[in-house]
């Protein structure tokens, strides 16, 4: 072993920096969402700490948008009786007090949409945060949209796990259109779905939604610095990220404070020694991710000039659970072996996989052909307590993270110095196919991100 790696292993194990970082995350600035004094105050935390870890060139990338604040919520079943039941708004939806039919469209299915028909048109619409075992697989976004198009008034969205735990995400939204262009939309508990499914079997279901969200122009900033290799400025780099925006509702611990501060941890740690690097290392936190991958789009969109030199973009989201953690190549196969030789030398449990995940900030990258990785620990409940109010910071053991912050540091301290490493953006065609079989087209050209 490299005297170095032993370093890097002593200083993961032996300070406490980690753990700071993660509890001033989650409980100073809670969850970050994005846009919010919170979320702004985070961003100026994580850019002085990177510059304090001895980082080149730390600088804030800012960004418009549009920023929504929850409000108030009323969501009452009127007939065929009278309940208050609870729920919460789904950000981008807008303020509205109208009342609504409800209608049953399952998992939000193409064709289970299709067997509603005209009937869609001007009403809410109840959907299942789950999906067939046969596929396919439709993210929230997906079936948001699939709605929309159909003519559906509102979208309540059902938590696929039990506990009482309504799910938070933002819907599709097009940062150029009508600043209320969403529909009014809740998230809902598994089981208040169910009670609603039981009287839709009795007969007709009426809602009155009342909501006072606001939205309006805004900003926020993506995190980026550098560790300069010994190779010139125009050689090609490496990019390891993840986002440091969460929602509102909670802590955001462990969707994504876990892959921030490993992130924030290998900076810490390789910048010790940088005069050990061959290839510089680029470290971006993102923010803006969980409403709809704004601040990784933005750049991208802005650094289409430095894209050939990106060699490959390690992309750190929800790195806190007690498993084994798994590397999803992102169309780049090529990059398998020598991975699998990183993991091998280094003796980690870390599997590796092939296939596409389109909904973190690795993907506007792959979108124009950069390879990448899509790392995370898996839930044996999918998203675990990701996106609910239980998303909080005492469920996420600091050792894991120390664990994932050695295993991290000594993979890119190796691919910053692997004699050879692929350099080849794939073609539009190639990444269009792809992503043909994701159902991806009719959301990303809703929301402006369709590239073909």
């Amino acid at each position: 072993m490299p005297d170095f790696e032993e370093k890097i292993i002593s200083e993961a194990w032996s300070h406490d920096q980690i753990t700071r970082n993660f509890q001033t995350l989650c409980l100073r600035y809670r969850g970050r969402f994005s846009g919010s004094e919170q979320g702004l105050a985070a961003g100026n935390f994580i850019e002085q700490t990177l510059k304090e870890y001895g980082l080149s060139q730390v600088h804030k990338q800012v960004f418009t948008k549009t920023n929504w604040q929850r409000g108030e919520l009323v969501f009452e079943m009127i007939e065929p009786v009278q309940l208050s039941l609870p729920a919460i708004a789904l950000p981008y939806a807008p303020a509205c007090s109208a009342e609504f039919e409800l209608i049953d469209c399952g998992m939000g299915m193409p064709e289970q949409i299709r067997a509603v028909g005209e009937k869609i048109r001007g009403k809410a619409v109840l959907i299942d945060d789950s999906n067939p075992s046969d596929g396919p697989k439709l993210h929230r976004l997906q079936k948001y949209v699939n709605v929309l198009e159909a003519g559906a008034a509102a979208f309540l969205f059902a938590h696929g796990n039990e506990g009482m735990l309504a799910p938070t995400g933002s819907l599709a939204f097009h940062h150029d259109r009508d600043i209320n262009q969403a529909l009014p939309s809740l998230g809902i508990a598994r089981e208040i779905g169910q009670e609603l499914r039981y009287w839709l079997e009795q007969g007709p279901v009426r809602i009155r939604l009342q909501m006072t969200n606001t939205l309006e122009p805004g900003q926020d900033w993506n995190i980026v610095g550098d560790i300069p290799g010994k190779q010139t400025d125009n050689s090609p780099y490496l990019i390891i990220g993840g986002h440091y925006d969460g929602h509102d509702i909670a802590h955001a611990a462990f969707d994504n404070a876990t892959g921030t501060v490993v992130v924030m941890e290998v900076a810490r740690i390789l910048a010790q020694n940088p005069d050990r690097l061959e290839r510089s290392i680029r470290f971006v936190l993102f923010s803006g991710e969980e409403m709809g991958l704004i601040g990784s789009h933005y750049y991208v969109k802005h650094k289409k000039h430095e894209l050939d030199t990106i060699l490959f973009v390690l992309n750190l989201d929800c790195v806190g659970a007690a498993s084994d953690p798994v590397l999803c190549l992102q169309n780049a196969p090529e990059w398998e072996p020598i991975l699998k030789n990183c993991i091998q030398h280094i003796g980690a449990p870390i599997q590796i996989e092939n296939h596409l995940v389109p909904f973190s900030d690795h993907f506007p990258f792959v979108l124009h052909g950069v390879p990448g990785a899509f790392c995370y620990t898996p839930m044996s409940t999918g998203r675990g307590w990701g996106h609910t109010i239980a998303d909080t910071f005492e469920k996420v053991s600091m050792p894991i993270l120390q664990r994932m912050a050695m295993y991290m540091s000594r993979i890119m301290y190796r691919l910053a110095n692997s004699q050879e490493l692929p350099r080849q953006r794939k073609t539009a065609g190639h990444v269009l196919q792809s992503i043909k079989d994701f159902h991806l087209e009719q959301m990303m050209r809703y929301e402006g991100h369709w590239p073909f």
